[in-house]
């Protein structure tokens, strides 16, 4: 199929008018989607430390299409040597770059946590909820916890505020369409913002995602049904007060990997 009167958007570091930045590919945990978990000795990002990174955004700052920070991490070796590691860079982008929206998409264990993030100057977070309800969330992510998950969102909410907080719910797991509406309005109901990603297939991790599905992939959700759930979640978003255009980084301004309500429909 052919799209007509289509533009290429350029890129600053992953993402249009952003320098997002992922400060670690690897990860303590297996989420079976993820393949993070498999990195540990062929790291990509073990030849660059916190200043390297924090001289990028800075270099990044340069350019004309600058307009966001945003940050994200896998877990190692542990996720307070992330949240640390973050803090860090924040405060060093704060020195100079004063007033730029900063994004951060951490794995976090306690409120402490948060206020750390929120303290060294981040403007917006992301908790991942990961899928949409907590029986599958047992099955895919291993060794989280989904209620402490819901907890610190609500935290989340408190410290930084409405509109100012997100969370992936990951789909096309073998759930129900209800468990994602569910999860959706749960989610809103707290004041943060879902972002519903249809989950990517590779190689790396079909094999898992099979297994815990006990079924092989055969067809993905189809588009219609991915807009019918973007539909679903902007109807639930406006119930709710909350709107995706508020935020100024990470996935919602981003708009390339999803299909964003008030963005694309």
């Amino acid at each position: 199929m052919f799209v007509k009167n289509v533009n290429t958007i350029p890129i600053l570091f992953h993402a249009p008018e952003q320098a997002f930045i992922n400060i670690e590919d690897r990860c303590i945990y297996g989420c079976i989607f993820c393949n993070n978990a498999r990195l540990s000795k062929n790291s990509f990002l073990q030849k660059y430390n916190d200043s390297m990174f924090v001289d990028l955004i800075l270099k990044a700052s340069k350019r004309e299409d600058f307009k966001a920070v945003a940050l994200t991490s896998g877990v190692y070796p542990d996720t307070k040597t992330i949240i640390k590691r973050m803090t860090h860079i924040i405060k060093e982008i704060r020195k100079k770059l004063p007033i730029i929206p900063i994004g951060v998409e951490p794995y976090v264990e306690d409120k402490n946590e948060i206020i750390q993030l929120k303290e060294a100057g981040a403007d917006e977070i992301k908790i991942n909820i990961q899928t949409p309800n907590k029986q599958m969330f047992k099955k895919t992510c291993p060794g989280m916890k989904y209620e402490k998950i819901l907890d610190l969102l609500d935290y989340a909410v408190e410290i930084f505020g409405e509109n100012k907080v997100t969370s992936n719910i990951i789909y096309g797991l073998g759930e129900e369409t209800v468990d994602i509406l569910n999860n959706i309005e749960l989610l809103a109901e707290k004041g943060v913002v879902p972002n519903l990603r249809l989950v990517r297939i590779n190689d790396q991790n079909k094999k898992r995602i099979e297994k815990m599905m006990n079924r092989k992939l055969e067809n993905p959700p189809s588009a219609d049904y991915i807009v019918f759930l973007s539909k679903q979640l902007k109807n639930v978003l406006k119930d709710n007060n909350l709107t995706t255009l508020e935020f100024k980084t990470m996935c919602q301004p981003c708009n390339c990997c999803d299909i964003v309500p008030f963005y694309d429909i």
